[in-house]
């Protein structure tokens, strides 16, 4: 069987362009959120701190991505918090929070868009469920389950929230109201409103639907502050970093190399995989914890492909990053060239649509494959060597297979159908 790796290669058909210098501001303690077009260097620049929900309004793709159009995310980076109750709508006017503390207090996903704090209870075997809801066959639906508790850190934020629906993919509503009951609201946002977005945004302390967001394709990075989980002092936490996040529409690959610099498309000894997980570029091409002027990850570049734009990659390399009380900041170098090759493009065109999930996985675990593919495929998992460890053929666009118990690492799981080949990065521990 044929195994694919996406590798960046040297390619000698290259028209070279001139390296660029910009920068992007996002005032301390990152109270800017920055979404950045890397060809045209325009930044959209807006308050960090102005919502604490975000509600998807993309629509459904069937039946490859339905998770993209229930995502519901929260603003994790500035303190919010959610507790998922075992109580249903039933409870509303009863609703206690004693104890709440050990309950689930799920975060973003910050590999994918398309999974929010709300849907990280999703039942990965059953893909009529959301986590906040179910999709219900007769009225057709996505009908909410449970009643959340949400807050901030501070915990002068105290709301229950029940999300009631989301009716024929076009309208959510949600119920929001103090933990007394007092302060109650129904808010309805318009999928059809907010089109060419990702999120429709709700402030709670204004009670107010806040179109926030430049349209999907006119960016490619946001500058921002994110939950993630980190390891510090020996102990697994989720933690708030300031980083970098793709859009949907942008995949990328992290190279380490010596010469990463005078690369045009990559010459790294080990294959480097473009990706659609959205920190590929993420938070840790800086030293964290450092103030001022924190030291750089030395030989660390990355290129950047926009599916808008398929002739052409970008290169992107950080150079400073600054942060006090009074400014915050990172400078970077950017090398746009186009490719005179076919080869790149066809690889990152011809690939099936598909997904894996949950990811990261235990080894022992079941992995859910997701596509919009109908005919077999041959699936397989490969170390970072190249060393096969799983083969199998599937077909249909919903499959489940059982890890044959990996080790902890990164693998690469390949799809191969019909010429359509292409690779996933799979994190397992």
């Amino acid at each position: 069987m044929k195994k694919f790796i996406l590798s960046i290669l040297l390619l000698p058909n290259l028209v070279s362009a001139q390296i660029n210098q910009d920068s992007v501001a996002t005032l301390p303690k990152t109270a800017l959120d920055v979404y950045y077009n890397m060809h045209t260097g325009q930044k959209d620049t807006v308050r960090a701190n102005n919502w604490q929900l975000a509600f998807a309004v993309r629509k459904a793709q069937y039946p490859m991505n339905t998770l993209q159009a229930t995502t519901i995310r929260i603003n994790d980076g500035q303190g919010i918090e959610v507790y998922q109750s075992n109580k249903t709508v039933n409870d509303w006017a009863s609703f206690d929070t004693t104890g709440y503390a050990a309950w689930p207090s799920p975060i973003n996903d910050d590999k994918t868009w398309d999974i929010g704090a709300f849907n990280q209870s999703k039942n990965m075997q059953d893909p009529f469920d959301y986590g906040w809801g179910a999709y219900n066959m007769n009225s057709k639906e996505v009908v909410g389950k449970n009643i959340w508790l949400l807050t901030n850190s501070n915990r002068s934020l105290m709301k229950k929230l029940y999300v009631s629906k989301i009716v024929f993919d076009t309208l959510w509503q949600f119920t929001i109201s103090n933990l007394d009951g007092t302060d109650s609201n129904t808010i309805e946002i318009s999928k059809p409103a907010f089109k060419g977005k990702l999120f429709a945004y709700y402030n709670v302390l204004s009670n107010s639907v806040i179109d926030r967001e430049p349209n999907a394709g006119s960016w490619n990075l946001l500058f921002t502050k994110y939950k993630t989980v980190v390891t510090m002092m020996g102990q697994t936490m989720p933690y708030p970093v300031m980083g970098v996040l793709m859009s949907p529409n942008t995949m990328g690959a992290r190279v380490k190399d010596a010469n990463v610099a005078n690369m045009e498309i990559g010459k790294a000894a080990d294959s480097a995989l473009f990706t659609h997980q959205i920190n590929t570029i993420g938070w840790d091409w800086k030293v964290a914890g450092v103030p001022g002027l924190a030291p750089m990850v030395d030989s660390l570049g990355f290129f950047l492909h926009d599916l808008n734009a398929p002739t052409t990659n970008t290169r992107i390399i950080f150079t400073e990053y600054f942060s006090n009380g009074s400014s915050q900041y990172t400078k970077f170098n950017l090398f746009t060239y186009s490719l005179q090759t076919t080869g790149m493009e066809q690889n990152l065109n011809n690939a099936v649509q598909w997904n894996i999930y949950p990811n990261p996985i235990n080894g022992n675990a079941q992995l859910s494959i997701e596509s919009s593919e109908m005919n077999a495929a041959q699936l397989s998992i490969t170390a970072l060597d190249g060393k096969s460890v799983f083969e199998q053929t599937i077909s249909g666009t919903n499959q489940s297979i059982q890890l044959p118990g990996l080790q902890c690492g990164v693998y690469l799981v390949n799809w191969v159908s019909q010429n359509k080949q292409t690779s996933k990065k799979l994190v397992v521990y």
